[in-house]
């Protein structure tokens, strides 16, 4: 686990966009561990599963989580 100094943030704890160079994805696709965006609103393009940027995070090796998926820890 990251070793957080207390009275700072973790790195992405505030909201960010997804795409561009200091965006969500860009970050995650460094991870060795699965990564999976969550929380979305329905307005989001990313719960479209024929948007292009849905496509551009597979590429990234990022996933989106779906409406009601169990993640077992």
């Amino acid at each position: 686990m990251p070793r957080v100094l207390r009275g700072t943030r973790p790195r992405l704890s505030a909201p960010r966009p997804v795409d561009g160079p200091r965006g969500t994805a860009a970050v995650l696709a460094t991870l060795s561990a699965r990564c999976l965006h969550t929380h979305l609103n329905h307005t989001n393009p990313l719960v479209d599963p024929a948007a292009p940027q849905l496509k551009r995070l597979a590429r990234l090796g990022v996933e989106v989580a779906d409406d009601g998926m169990v993640i077992e820890l």
